[in-house]
């Protein structure tokens, strides 16, 4: 009776490894213990499934600790069970509804005769797409429905506003009045593709202008023109059209906001890709109420359709033509008044607003670089737009000459004087172009004002534009230069005069220089001599010219020699100030020195050689400029 009291009360020595296998007659005590972990481990499953086991408990804590273990796997196996099935049932009723749709789709196919090829096609890409996870957009959380119309609007404007400021005239307008930043942010809507899905097609109607936030995406051009009486698509034997990869932040049909438009061309996503949608019908509407934007708005519409049915091929469902190229094309009047707000965002008039908080600018000019700035703009020299970084960009027009002799020298701009101050410059002759001025009238501008006077035969050879972006030293903004070159033959009789022994050189050290460029003169290196020539100026200002081979030229402008050619420059300048007739200066322009072809179409060159024209005058020349 003792014995059996000890044994319920957990008092006695005897538990569960006191018991004997059911194999062999081995107490567990003395079983080995990879089988004594095992048979514990096969004791805790089976308290939570409906499984079996042998051991049972031989004392008062046992059975409690068993008790307690059962308690916890009915919990445990009811949750896991739970939570299985819920997932089961909604894999089948995605499944299920998969299904049903690939059913209907199948019947209708076979309902409307489809092709068996076209509906195997279309039954595939189905598939495959619906297994593909697409970026979630507003319009997949109805959730956001709940919230105050206050807390949706600052969740819209988080997520659009700095699209919105990437653009230039969006972000014009912004400046002009700082609500349009939250009525252009409710116009825009997210667009989220897979991959090869398309975002629009050929001939479809264009609603919304696009900016890509994400991935990246293919556009192909297949439409030849859309003018509305003649519209030609490529057919199947043509090529198709060149397919332009658009990268992020690029903007893309800007040309519906401007005019009806119906795409030419299809943009496909390369990969998952997100695209902000701004609607045309919600930007007029947000535009409505503030009708002096609409009427500042006006020219630079025209002026935009205008260049999109010039005819050149500029007219595409890409950001063409360019808000910049459009801006150049504007009477100068209308574009200061766009200019106009880039200057405040330099001068910091704005950096209280919304629009400046939302996209603060990094860039601020002194007020010497903006009087300067302002000057050009107002001249025509240059225009303001956003760079690719949300900055100001500025955007010049160069027109630049490559003048070269049979032997290979060029002319090249040594330098000048201006109100006493020298500065060296060593560029080739060029020029920035001014309101309304062709690249072929600033040419023209450059050979009767600029250069020394040329004995010789012109012949023009070849023009090339050139697009290089950095940050002018001058104003301190990033700039845009959009240089055209034109390239000329100068025939003489005497390709170079022999250098004479007191012309002007100065030295430089052998590490700084071009070795190509320079000759050896003991231990040093000397740049090679020239002969500058003098262009007399008004109230004493002038500007220096030089023959340099192109190895001397690459030397001369190289910015270890700055400092050498500024103190050449001063030398020059003060021999010419004691005594004016020691080195030539420009004379009068002979009556006829000169046959040239100066100008031709950059975009058509001749087709056949250069051919002597006419004896160089200006007025000649204009004819020949304006018959172009």
């Amino acid at each position: 009776g003792e014995n059996t009291r000890d044994i319920f009360s957990g008092v006695g020595e005897k538990s569960w490894l006191d018991m004997k296998t059911t194999s062999g007659g081995v107490y567990y005590r003395d079983a080995p213990a990879e089988f004594q972990y095992l048979t514990s481990f096969h004791w805790a499953l089976t308290q939570m499934t409906p499984g079996s086991m042998s051991v049972v408990p031989q004392n008062s804590s046992e059975r409690l600790w068993n008790i307690v273990c059962l308690v916890m796997g009915l919990f445990i196996s009811s949750l896991l069970i739970s939570q299985l099935s819920a997932k089961m049932v909604r894999v089948q009723t995605l499944n299920h509804d998969r299904l049903c749709q690939m059913e209907m789709l199948s019947r209708f196919l076979t309902e409307q005769a489809v092709p068996r090829s076209l509906a195997a096609r279309i039954q595939k890409q189905v598939q495959e797409r619906a297994s593909i996870t697409k970026p979630l957009t507003i319009k997949d959380l109805p959730a956001l429905g709940h919230l105050p119309s206050s807390l949706r609007q600052e969740l819209t404007c988080s997520i659009f506003a700095p699209y919105v400021l990437r653009n230039t005239i969006f972000f014009t307008w912004c400046i002009w009045e700082d609500v349009l930043v939250f009525s252009l942010a409710n116009a825009a809507e997210l667009e989220a593709f897979s991959p090869d899905d398309e975002a629009f097609s050929p001939l479809q109607e264009a609603t919304k202008t696009y900016c890509l936030s994400v991935g990246t995406m293919r556009y192909t051009q297949r439409i030849v023109t859309c003018k509305e009486e003649d519209i030609v698509p490529m057919k199947s034997e043509r090529p198709t059209g060149k397919k332009i990869e658009v990268q992020e932040k690029a903007w893309l049909s800007s040309i519906a906001i401007w005019c009806i438009w119906h795409h030419v061309g299809s943009l496909v996503a390369m990969g998952a890709c997100e695209l902000v949608a701004f609607k045309v019908s919600a930007i007029m509407d947000a535009l409505k109420p503030h009708p002096a934007i609409l009427d500042l708005s006006r020219s630079f519409a025209q002026t935009f359709a205008n260049l999109a049915a010039s005819g050149d091929g500029a007219a595409n469902d890409l950001d063409e033509p360019a808000p910049t190229r459009v801006l150049m094309a504007m009477p100068l009047q209308e574009r200061e008044r766009f200019s106009e707000a880039f200057m405040e965002v330099i001068e910091g008039v704005h950096d209280d607003t919304d629009t400046t908080r939302l996209a603060p600018s990094r860039f601020r000019g002194t007020p010497q670089q903006c009087d300067t700035l302002r000057e050009e703009l107002m001249l025509g020299k240059c225009v303001l737009a956003l760079g690719p970084d949300g900055d100001p960009l500025r955007t010049v027009l160069l027109c630049v000459l490559r003048i070269h002799k049979p032997n290979g020298d060029m002319l090249v701009k040594m330098g000048s004087c201006r109100g006493g101050i020298t500065k060296p410059d060593c560029v080739l002759p060029g020029t920035k172009l001014n309101d309304e001025e062709s690249a072929a009238a600033a040419a023209e501008r450059v050979f009767s004002q600029d250069l020394p006077p040329l004995q010789g035969t012109l012949k023009f050879s070849t023009s090339v534009n050139e697009e290089t972006i950095k940050r002018s030293s001058l104003f301190g903004i990033r700039t845009r230069y959009l240089k055209t070159s034109f390239g000329y033959t100068l025939e003489t009789e005497d390709d170079r005069a022999a250098p004479d022994e007191e012309m002007l050189s100065f030295d430089a050290s052998m590490s700084v220089a071009p070795r190509a460029a320079l000759m050896r003169i003991g231990t040093r290196q000397q740049f090679p001599t020239f002969e500058p020539v003098k262009v007399n100026l008004s109230d004493g200002d002038y500007t220096v010219y030089a023959w340099l081979s192109p190895a001397e030229f690459a030397a001369a402008s190289s910015p270890a020699l700055s400092e050498e050619l500024r103190a050449w420059l001063n030398n020059y300048d003060s021999m010419v100030r004691n005594d004016s007739e020691e080195l030539p200066t420009e004379s009068p322009p002979p009556s006829a020195p000169l046959a040239v072809d100066l100008i031709s179409p950059p975009i058509s060159p001749p087709s056949v050689g250069s051919l002597d024209c006419d004896i160089y005058h200006p007025k000649n020349h204009q004819l020949q400029t304006q018959h172009v």
